[in-house]
């Protein structure tokens, strides 16, 4: 299982790779929402762990060019952290079944933990936290 993490903060990119790939997930990572969706594209991974807030292209207009630039094929699933909950990205969020909300501060078992249920049932399902 391949998975991308995009954050442009550097300790939430280094604390989620130290979580992963010790759980056997093949981890890549992107600084930045631009860089990240340029690697979701070409990669292609099985999970992408997207922050909501960076500079330039945040996570929303990240997971919106790549939902325009996919292919017919791709069945990425996403988990977007947020430290803000609000009526706009709890709106964005029901618009795709396969993306997951995470509040900030996270628990990194949590997340780990929805990355694995969602592998052992093919599927991950829209739900707010």
């Amino acid at each position: 299982m391949r998975l991308l993490i995009i954050d442009d903060e550097p300790h939430i990119l280094r604390a989620l790779t130290l979580l992963f790939e010790p759980a056997g997930y093949e981890v890549l990572v992107a600084h930045n929402g631009l860089r990240g969706l340029e690697k979701l594209l070409a990669e292609r991974p099985d999970f992408a762990v997207i922050d909501v807030m960076m500079p330039g292209m945040n996570g929303m207009e990240v997971l919106r060019a790549w939902d325009r630039q996919k292919q017919a094929t791709d069945t990425t699933h996403f988990i977007m952290l947020t430290a803000s909950c609000d009526a706009e990205i709890q709106s964005f969020a029901q618009q795709y079944a396969n993306l997951r909300l995470v509040a900030k501060p996270f628990s990194p078992k949590k997340i780990l933990s929805m990355v694995q249920e969602a592998t052992a049932a093919n599927t991950i399902t829209q739900n707010s936290v």
